[in-house]
């Protein structure tokens, strides 16, 4: 049930996404308990358009998708989980598909096509159990928690909210724009402005806002750039923080290794002190 619950989560196919050639998500109706909900993806190197259609969901066992339209013949994936005893289950991805133009099409992509869905199955199974054992490992008392993330569309932001969503995990993402739903709340460091209303029941807070550090030529403006975007918002988050009626038990806030400076083959923990150059001032 744990394993279907995850799967029936925002984020999940955010999760199973190979990063070596990540499908890109044009528009999506529904879940995958919702028959007929529909998946709009560009796929491959060409980015063709593939439409996936679901249907047969089987709460707490399996469900399955179709191909409406797209590079194949025919597709039809099943997902399946078969338990195993009361704390464990088999996770089945079973797929039937066709390459188009028949024996001529199985002759020249056939073995190339195999190997590429091996390749995805065996990230995507590797992934689900990882993410269920972390989660396992993590709940305490409180199953789920409320977290608010900042800068949640930079490279981390984008492989964290997927992670807590389909962990259950309730995640409020802080946006310099007008919210596009409950999950949302405004924020404009510049204006030294935050919805402190939308952060009341949070349990933690994920602040990874910042200008990008390799996003451009270090000359003495862009670093001063970079110091502002992230001194700015962090003292205002804290301070928005610090003045609410019940306060968040942690504020993670992202730094990197570059703190530290290059100490060879060092191991570093918070403990060392930081280095003398720009990243670690």
């Amino acid at each position: 049930e744990e394993v279907y619950r995850w799967h029936a989560r925002p984020g999940a196919f955010e999760r199973l996404n190979p990063p070596w050639d990540p499908a890109i998500v044009e528009s999506r109706t529904g879940g995958i308990e919702d028959e007929g909900a529909r998946v709009v993806l560009r796929v491959g190197p060409a980015r063709q358009r593939f439409v996936a259609e679901h249907h047969g969901a089987a709460a707490g066992r399996e469900f399955h998708d179709r191909q409406v339209s797209g590079p194949f013949a025919l597709w039809e994936h099943a997902h399946r989980m078969t338990p195993e005893g009361p704390r464990a289950c088999t996770l089945e991805d079973r797929i039937e598909y066709a390459l188009p133009a028949g024996a001529a099409g199985d002759l020249v992509g056939g073995s190339l096509v195999h190997g590429v869905l091996e390749r995805m199955f065996a990230y995507r199974h590797r992934v689900t159990a990882d993410d269920l054992a972390a989660h396992a490992a993590c709940r305490g008392e409180k199953k789920t928690m409320k977290v608010a993330v900042t800068g949640s569309s930079g490279l981390v932001g984008t492989a964290l909210l997927p992670f807590l969503t389909t962990g259950g995990h309730d995640v409020v993402r802080l946006v310099r724009r007008a919210p596009a739903g409950r999950n949302e709340a405004r924020w404009d460091p510049d204006a030294g402005t935050i919805d402190a209303a939308a952060l009341e029941g949070l349990d933690a807070v994920v602040h990874l806002a910042g200008e990008g550090i390799a996003e451009g030529r270090w000359t003495k403006a862009r670093k001063a750039q970079l110091r502002t975007s992230r001194v700015g918002p962090t003292r205002l988050l804290a301070e928005a923080l610090a003045r609410m009626k019940r306060k968040p038990k942690v504020m993670v806030s992202a730094s990197a290794i570059g703190y530290y400076g290059n100490r060879g083959e060092k191991w570093m923990s918070e403990k060392d002190a930081p280095a003398d150059d720009f990243l670690g001032l």
